[in-house]
């Protein structure tokens, strides 16, 4: 090589070497703009590394949240998903597969069982009070009564369920005018859903202080139908409404409901009824219908007078709830908590919790139903956060087992869940072992806990007061077996329980068809004036996708969309023409969900999670097989979602859930729980002597205050026009600094 050419070369070296060792030799400080270096990864703007050893992969954390995730090991970033599958689908790099991800899709395949339950018990509901309602009339008190009381407790009686029948929208039969008029101001003001108030039979009934008509406010999966809707307000009158020992007129309501209720055919139906729920979450906290028909068919009371019959009841300890739901004052008779229910709502063992820390009117945290499960975290944060109560508190719930113990469905939810509180492996990362992590945790418990009450709002009672030889890995395993093979189990006794209920029918699909078409023309009526949210904007092209082969059969204008009136006219005569609906039914896209099978792919997924988690904790490395299965977690779990296809790729934004788990009077405000978006979290995972960052999601937890309820769709609404984490408590957002 000629010199004229060496020279320039060897400048042209010593430059580079000079501006990248310079900086360092000299002790120069990094002025502000300048990039600055950490653990070898270079931050401008933004970042962009697999880990802090290797320069491959794109996974992006925000510069200022570099420091918090080198000193802690892992951080909640601010990046949001429609669906806590998303960063497994498409991963940037090393993915971190957490615990979240489980119980997200348990309770996403719960909540459709449960939606499917719920429907065909909206269609038992209205047989089951018509028969009743027909022989109330007929039916004459067991035990000796004046004919005034005799005639107030058939009138209330026929009140409490014609409101419930005309909620239904049946028809009353042999009903008085004076009466009719009572039970259409009953169901305005239950349809109005906000508000306290006496109805319409209790106006002068001084030893009743009235309802809180904010929980006849349907939410979830009760939303998506007439029938789901008017189910919700029915079945929540009848469990609301008390029928009081105390009070002669009611009492004898009650016996003349159990001998309506007691034939044998009759009797089955409302054994089939309550049973619905039984594997789930069997103690209801009032006595019920099916208690009613036990007393009056016993042979004992029919000798008795109201003064014997009632005192008898008085004294039986079982029949005092331990989960006040109604308004009352502190002064009235502890015999007031004695009452019967048509229908009782279940009660859970953190009720019974809230029951004895809000006696003096304070609003009751999530952190309580951490605290019973085992969160020692739990007890730091409530001693921060309400140092004032958290001594009396903790006291509570120390005279209470710390875990539930009952066998049902709900209760190994709970224990499942608080499988986490627990130490870390001795061999897990070490920042999985601090205080930190166990927020994490408290976040994932309590988001996990708030979707299962979300699940089952209408049923439960709220308180009033493979890895190949590489240099990079493809992820990792949030290293907690334990917790795998508990919903392992779960999932395998739900799936027993499901198939082994009765209740179950085959669902007449009409109202459902008719339901979506009533809603795809509402988007097309949205969309026409430019008012479509980006939820609905995705909402619309699933129906459209959907919907293609049905409108181009059946819709005149099918280019570029049929027109709304038209769907509108098709869903009318879809409800008054059988034969129409005979004819056209086979044409819409089969929607039903399989949620035995989705159980059934959930539990082989825990179990392949427990089998790699260990084998994790050991430092042994995965097998091509195993590696796929983390490649491909994400579109596995999405499928457990009931995401068909490859819908995956388009997730729609409907994860946020909220539920209402308290009720405060004096205040008039509820206490909501509930989740927002998941979200991104960062991990560096410690593996062959470097620190792996990888990525995955967490689910988000929300508790506040409302002035009144709110349904899903206005939930989600808030968090679109909010701030990112208004809505979560102080503590969780130690972990996304």
């Amino acid at each position: 090589m000629k010199p004229k050419i060496i020279i320039p070369m060897l400048l042209f070296l010593a430059v580079i070497v000079l501006i990248t060792v310079a900086p360092s030799f000299f002790g120069r400080k990094d002025k502000p703009g300048d990039k600055k270096r950490i653990n070898n990864i270079t931050s401008s703007e933004k970042i962009s590394y697999p880990d802090f050893n290797t320069n491959t992969g794109n996974i992006s954390v925000e510069p200022k949240q570099l420091q918090f995730l080198k000193e802690n090991g892992f951080i909640v970033g601010n990046k949001e998903y429609n669906q806590i599958f998303e960063p497994y689908v498409k991963p940037e790099g090393p993915v971190f597969i957490t615990s979240d991800t489980i119980i997200n899709a348990y309770n996403v395949i719960n909540e459709e069982y449960m939606h499917q339950l719920e429907n065909s018990q909206a269609k038992r509901l209205p047989v089951l009070l018509k028969k009743i309602y027909i022989r109330i009339n007929s039916q004459k008190p067991p035990i000796r009564t004046d004919t005034i009381t005799e005639k107030q407790a058939n009138e209330k009686l026929r009140f409490v369920i014609g409101t419930a029948l005309m909620l239904l929208d049946e028809k009353i039969p042999e009903t008085d005018k004076k009466l009719l008029h009572k039970i259409k101001t009953e169901s305005v003001k239950i349809h109005k859903a906000e508000g306290i108030d006496k109805p319409e039979l209790f106006q002068t009934d001084k030893g009743f202080s009235g309802i809180n008509y904010g929980i006849f406010k349907p939410t979830g999966f009760y939303t998506k139908t007439h029938s789901l809707t008017s189910y919700y307000q029915a079945l929540k009158w009848l469990q609301t409404v008390p029928f009081r020992p105390g009070y002669n007129d009611e009492i004898t309501a009650l016996l003349i409901l159990g001998g309506a209720s007691s034939e044998s055919g009759l009797r089955n139906e409302v054994g089939e009824f309550i049973s619905g729920l039984n594997p789930f979450i069997p103690i209801r906290d009032n006595p019920d219908l099916s208690e009613i028909i036990k007393i009056a068919g016993n042979p004992e009371n029919r000798s008795s007078d109201l003064k014997t019959f009632r005192e008898s009841i008085i004294k039986n300890p079982n029949y005092i709830a331990k989960i006040n739901d109604s308004l009352r004052t502190n002064d009235q008779p502890e015999k007031q908590t004695i009452n019967f229910r048509i229908f009782s709502a279940y009660r859970l063992p953190e009720n019974e919790i809230f029951s004895q820390t809000t006696k003096d009117g304070r609003n009751p945290t999530g952190l309580e139903t951490a605290i019973f499960l085992g969160s020692t975290e739990a007890e730091n944060l409530l001693n921060k956060y309400d140092p004032q109560n958290a001594k009396s508190i903790m006291e509570i719930i120390s005279q209470n087992k710390n875990t539930p113990s009952q066998e049902n469905l709900y209760n190994n939810y709970l224990n499942s869940l608080a499988i986490l509180f627990k130490s870390p492996d001795t061999q897990a990362p070490d920042f999985m072992k601090g205080r930190l992590w166990q927020i994490k945790n408290l976040q994932t418990v309590l988001s996990g806990w708030s979707l299962m009450r979300h699940s089952l709002t209408l049923q439960v009672k709220m308180n009033t007061i493979a890895y190949c030889r590489q240099s990079k890995p493809i992820g990792f395993i949030e290293p907690v077996p334990e917790f795998y093979a508990a919903f392992a189990k779960l999932t395998e006794k739900t799936e027993k329980c499901i198939s082994e209920n009765k209740i179950m029918q085959t669902t007449d699909t009409k109202e459902e068809q008719k339901s979506m078409l009533l809603d795809y023309a509402n988007l097309l009526r949205k969309q026409h004036h430019n008012k479509l949210s980006p939820y609905e904007e995705t909402k619309l092209g699933i129906y459209e996708f959907k919907l293609e082969i049905f409108t181009n059969k059946h819709c005149k204008s099918k280019k570029p969309l049929p027109k709304a009136a038209e769907l509108e006219k098709i869903a009318s005569d879809i409800m008054s023409k059988t034969k129409y609906y005979n004819r056209i039914s086979g044409d819409f896209p089969d929607d039903k969900t399989d949620f035995r099978q989705s159980l059934t792919e959930l539990k082989k997924i825990c179990l392949k999670l427990e089998e790699l988690s260990k084998k994790q904790l050991q430092g042994l490395e995965f097998t091509n097989e195993e590696n796929d299965f983390i490649k491909n977690y994400g579109e596995t779990l999405a499928g457990t979602m009931f995401y068909k296809g490859n819908s995956y790729l388009e997730p729609i934004d409907d994860a946020p859930r909220i539920t209402v788990f308290a009720f405060n009077p004096t205040e008039k405000s509820y206490k909501l729980a509930g989740t927002s978006k998941p979200k991104s979290i960062y991990v560096l995972y410690p593996w062959k002597g470097k620190s792996i960052l990888c990525k995955g999601a967490v689910m988000s937890y929300c508790e506040f205050t409302s002035p009144a309820p709110l349904n899903d769709e206005e939930w989600r609404e808030k968090i679109r026009n909010s701030k990112k984490g208004r809505f979560a408590p102080a503590w969780a957002k130690e972990i996304e600094p």
